[in-house]
């Protein structure tokens, strides 16, 4: 196996891929990049491991689902930071289904192109969490 150290490089350092992170005041009171998003701009093959857990958040059965049926053409992955979505139940897998939704029909990808992470406090909606 061979790799190559990137002393100045960054997630978009490879050709093709674009990544933005920004302040969308997911928690209230910070204004640090709390959203962040990875891009390719050609469809690409994606792999991921999971927890064991049995308290999975809603973004992991949200990619569980998309990568059973697409693992070679993922375009976009979007992360959250302030709310984990997990402990959510049915409405948290309805906001990570409508943050796909969003996110594909905006950068006019397939919708089963898109995969989530989110990391955080367990047990706050996405739409809650500038509220909590």
């Amino acid at each position: 196996m061979s790799y190559t150290i990137f002393e100045d490089g960054h997630i978009s350092s490879p050709t093709g891929y674009r990544a933005t992170g920004v302040s969308a005041g997911l928690v209230e009171g910070r204004r640090s990049r709390d959203l962040a998003l990875v891009y390719s701009m050609e469809p690409c093959v994606a792999a991921a491991m999971f927890t064991t857990s049995t308290t999975k958040g809603a973004p992991i059965f949200f990619n569980q689902a998309i990568l059973a049926r697409n693992r070679e053409a993922i375009r976009a992955v979007l992360i959250n930071a302030g709310q984990a979505n997990a402990g959510t139940g049915q409405p948290g897998l309805a906001d990570a289904v409508e943050c796909a939704k969003v996110l594909a029909d905006e950068l006019e990808i397939a919708r089963d192109s898109v995969l989530l992470m989110s990391t955080g406090v367990i047990g706050v909606p996405l739409a809650d969490g500038a509220h909590a």
